[in-house]
């Protein structure tokens, strides 16, 4: 599975050259593919198992089709684009929002088709979207309720690490981490002069590609919640409105001089692109989690119970009891668990309007069955950093600490070590606590 998400993340490259030469020339196309390619973020989504790079390359391909149905009018292209839209929408539903292209390309087409003719496609792109959605994803209707249920328990207005403010604030959130984050300052204003270039020569771009990505930007930064990785899909078009500026700056350059600025602009956007990509890749590599999970095998006995906050799969081979905190459940013993085949809707019933599954939200009246000989402890201090928002879960963590006896302490250093940072602790509450000896420290 994680290859095939990298070859959809490759895919997310090639059509990026397609969208951006279409839209103004070979070169611009081939500038955003490679810096498309060099985007941390982009990398990252291309190597973990996320719906987000998916449904990124659904919505490209169906611009690059709405793109042709604006210029053509054929019904085909309207027809491939909502097919596109609608393996998007089965995907991860706010893909769906590029719908608005459709109506892009009817608008676009306008003169060239005719009125009336622009009147009978303008609803075969929302038809076969829906028909699409519905074909892939039958259980939308046969089982309406849980979709509704599952829908509500995504709208949560809060989550530790990832809590918006206002729409102007996460929109603000989104250029900082994303478009100065990702491309740095030169690629920021690089995109907005090519954008607005876009928006007034490459008609077809603008009318039937670009309103999508708005809408979807504009989606994202009025929820309550901020995830860099909901603005994977805005990335491609970003990468296009750099190419595109630059693009604009050669225009204005001397032929002799076009290739030496070309070159000089594209190493000092791609280079610090490069080395953070890397530098991003390295960190991820090497986490706290799997620090605190190899300090365990080494210092813990085996036949010791252990507590976990996050699915420590290199912990499994533990013959003692591996506690997992699971909402309304309490704690569950991982090994028995597992064994038993769990049945997801259940567990998705005790986790019902929990934010995380942790320590912190575990029902209260359950917390003692939580109790092992050491604890790992992985998201007490993101419930520090934001005490006014959840403090009954700080509480439950607080309470936790003060009867432990701190063991390691792992924490993560820019540039080198990724992830939370990681409590390993004793618990003086558990019964065995007395006749457990942790192995020296190496």
């Amino acid at each position: 599975m994680r290859l095939f998400i990298m070859l959809v993340g490759v895919g997310c490259i090639w059509l990026t050259y397609r969208v951006g030469r279409d839209a103004a020339g070979a070169r611009v196309g081939l500038i955003a593919a490679a810096l498309l390619a060099c985007n941390g973020l982009h990398v990252e989504l291309s190597q973990v198992i996320r719906t987000d790079m998916l449904a990124s390359f659904f919505m490209l391909w169906s611009s690059l089709h709405a793109m042709r149905a604006a210029r053509s009018g054929a019904l085909p292209d309207h027809m491939r684009a909502g097919m596109l839209i609608g393996l998007a929408g089965a995907t991860k539903w706010p893909s769906l929002l590029f719908m608005i292209n459709g109506a892009g390309a009817i608008a676009r087409g306008w003169r060239t088709s005719g009125w009336r003719r622009s009147l009978l496609l303008l609803p075969v792109l929302p038809v076969v979207t829906l028909v699409t959605l519905l074909v892939v994803s039958p259980y939308l209707l046969l089982d309406h309720a849980t979709v509704l249920r599952d829908l509500g328990g995504e709208a949560r207005p809060v989550h530790p690490g990832a809590t918006g403010g206002s729409f102007t604030d996460n929109l603000l959130w989104y250029g900082r981490q994303v478009l100065v984050g990702g491309f740095g300052v030169l690629g920021a204003c690089l995109a907005a002069i090519g954008l607005a270039g876009l928006a007034w020569r490459a008609r077809a771009f603008a009318s039937a590609a670009l309103p999508g990505a708005l809408l979807f930007l504009l989606a994202i930064a009025s929820q309550s919640l901020i995830w860099e990785r909901w603005a994977v899909p805005i990335l491609p078009f970003l990468a296009i409105g750099i190419a595109a500026g630059l693009e604009e700056i050669l225009r204005r350059v001397k032929g002799q001089w076009r290739p030496a600025t070309c070159g000089l602009l594209l190493a000092a956007l791609m280079l610090p692109m490069t080395y953070a990509t890397i530098s991003r890749t390295r960190v991820r590599a090497h986490d706290t989690r799997q620090l605190a999970s190899q300090w365990v095998r080494s210092h813990v006995p085996q036949d010791a119970s252990l507590l976990i906050e996050d699915a420590s799969f290199d912990l499994l081979a533990h013959r003692g009891p591996v506690l997992f905190p699971l909402g309304n459940a309490g704690c569950v013993d991982v090994h028995q668990f597992l064994k038993a085949m769990p049945d997801y809707q259940q567990v998705g019933k005790q986790r019902a309007g929990k934010a995380i599954v942790d320590l912190g939200n575990v029902e209260p009246s359950l917390l003692a069955g939580c109790m092992a000989d050491v604890a790992i402890i992985t998201h007490y201090d993101r419930y520090r950093l934001e005490a006014q928002r959840f403090p009954q879960q700080l509480a439950q963590y607080d309470r936790l600490m003060r009867d432990s006896e701190p063991l390691m302490t792992f924490a993560p250093q820019p540039g080198r070590l990724g992830g939370p940072v990681v409590h390993i602790v004793r618990l003086r509450s558990s019964a065995s606590t007395g006749r457990m000896d942790i192995l020296p420290r190496r």
